[in-house]
């Protein structure tokens, strides 16, 4: 049986389709903004207008909005696929929303929370879920002509790995405007995007209707950014440093009830509880008053274009959200283990067993025996077409990817030898519609 690597096809298809990105790279040369790091301003202001997380410049959630937060996070419990409280195949999914950089942050909270550690006693029936999508950002996931295309797939995302968008509870957020040639004008534009914001809330609300808790998280810092890119204004500063506002008004907005939109209590919600997640912006490699924290270009961002960030800072990123959630007033009502979920079923064991009682066919596919061994075989419609098939891992990473050639077979082989014990997803591609399918390697 002969293979090609899907990889080197991608690889040549990027270099001809992209040259330009091939030379982008990071402006670490560049000079701090001197402009105060949001949560160092507190009560003072950037162009008249006062900084602060939450009213009044603090950065601390307190008062009735706190309250309500906490009321909500108690009522959290275990959902089941048809949206009904079931601690024994039930769970608590934590999604995340945003194209490529926040994509990369929460690939790794899930990582972190399918991770047993030290430093966190996570609530059982607590499972987190990637629905970023690279390159689309918030004006593509609310403009009429593309946001039914965007979100049913994040939909069919949810589907992919067993889940059902009802079973959504929590989410964190983190978006951008793209589209910028020249610098904007601040507040224009930072009001701009907090429209778009309110927007995709709804919308999650819409798709995703147990919905019940949102954090929203603003811009790292741009200065890095290659000045090169198409979307150099859309990311450099002060475009991020400005961002920090969008998602201040779009709290308050809903704290002070400005905005029907963001209508979170009584019988038919509009929206989630908004409250923010942790902040990112630092001056580049000066340290903030606030925490600490800084961002060096060299360590923290990828040096092919100065506003993804590196691995490792995915990583750190990562576990900042977490422990929003975990160590929060208002998160640890979900997050934390407690006698509240000493009647869950891990949800790892809930998938699996449900996946051994036959196996898994999703229309004319089919992949067996499962579970299975070292071998799988994955069974197409058709042997007319080529079919481009990766394997992830449960935590999205690929294991392997190839292309199956037209007029060769119908059966696939999937050499899983040497893989670790767990689940795994094939996802198949023929003439640009993709399937996916799930299995176990035991």
């Amino acid at each position: 049986m002969k293979f090609m690597k899907f990889s080197k096809i991608l690889a040549v298809g990027i270099a001809i389709a992209l040259p330009n990105l091939l030379h982008a790279q990071a402006n670490c040369a560049a000079p701090n903004t001197g402009l105060t790091p949001f949560v160092d301003l507190q009560t003072g202001t950037y162009m008249g207008y006062q900084a602060g997380m939450y009213p009044g410049g603090s950065n601390e959630l307190t008062g009735p909005h706190l309250k309500s937060g906490k009321t909500i996070a108690k009522g959290i419990k275990p959902l089941d696929g048809d949206g009904n409280v079931n601690f024994g195949d039930g769970v608590v999914l934590v999604a995340g929303f945003g194209p490529s950089v926040p994509g990369h942050i929460y690939g790794k909270v899930v990582e972190h929370i399918r991770t047993p550690s030290l430093n966190y006693d996570l609530n059982p029936c607590l499972d987190a879920i990637n629905l970023c999508v690279g390159g689309k950002d918030i004006g593509y996931a609310t403009n009429d002509s593309t946001l039914v295309d965007y979100w049913e797939l994040l939909v069919q995302k949810v589907y992919d790995v067993g889940y059902t968008p009802e079973q959504v509870q929590i989410g964190w957020m983190y978006f951008n405007a793209k589209g910028l040639t020249v610098p904007p004008v601040f507040p224009d534009k930072a009001l701009e995007t907090m429209e778009l914001d309110i927007q995709f809330i709804n919308k999650a609300k819409e798709y995703f209707p147990n919905l019940k808790i949102v954090y929203w998280s603003a811009r790292h810092f741009g200065g890095y950014a290659d000045t090169d890119i198409v979307e150099y204004y859309s990311l450099a500063e002060p475009t991020s440093y400005q961002n920090n506002w969008t998602v201040k008004w779009l709290v308050e907005s809903q704290i002070n009830m400005t905005d029907p939109r963001l209508q979170y209590k009584g019988a038919n919600p509009k929206s989630p509880y908004i409250l923010w997640g942790p902040n990112f912006w630092c001056d580049g490699d000066i340290r903030r008053l606030w925490d600490d924290k800084k961002y060096v270009c060299e360590l923290s961002f990828d040096a092919d274009d100065g506003y993804h960030l590196s691995d490792q800072q995915d990583s750190k990123d990562g576990l900042d959200i977490l422990d929003v959630m975990y160590y929060g007033e208002v998160g640890k009502q979900f997050a934390k283990n407690s006698p509240t979920w000493e009647s869950c079923i891990p949800w790892l064991d809930t998938l699996a067993e449900g996946l051994r009682l036959k196996p898994e066919v999703f229309g004319d596919f089919k992949i067996s025996p499962n579970p299975g061994h070292d071998e799988f075989y994955i069974s197409l419609p058709t042997e007319e077409v080529p079919a481009y098939i990766t394997i992830y891992n449960e935590l999205g990473i690929v294991v392997d990817e190839f292309l199956h050639e037209e007029n060769f077979s119908t059966e696939v082989l999937i050499d899983m030898s040497g893989k670790p014990t767990g689940m795994y997803f094939a996802k198949v591609m023929m003439e640009n519609k993709i399937t996916t399918l799930r299995f176990i390697r035991h």
